[in-house]
């Protein structure tokens, strides 16, 4: 998660997001087997997850575009 800027994210905060998002059918996940030991359990969108995504991106840009021009003002 540090690669991606999430430094301070606890696997408390991740794991019920990730229940949560699985309740909801945006990602589903599957067991798979791991070279290090145990089966590790992987996560993927769904195609109900894609849609969410798409949306949300769209929002995410009014929100991003609104933020710009309020900064541009300053």
């Amino acid at each position: 998660m540090q690669g991606y800027g999430f430094y301070d994210v606890k696997e408390g905060t991740i794991y019920p997001l990730l229940i949560r998002l699985e309740k909801k059918q945006i990602i589903s996940s599957k067991y798979k087997d791991s070279p290090l030991g145990p089966k590790r359990k992987y996560y993927f969108l769904t195609e109900i997850g894609k849609e969410f995504l798409q949306e949300f991106i769209v929002l995410w840009n009014d929100v991003k575009d609104s933020i710009d021009r309020v900064l541009e003002g300053v």
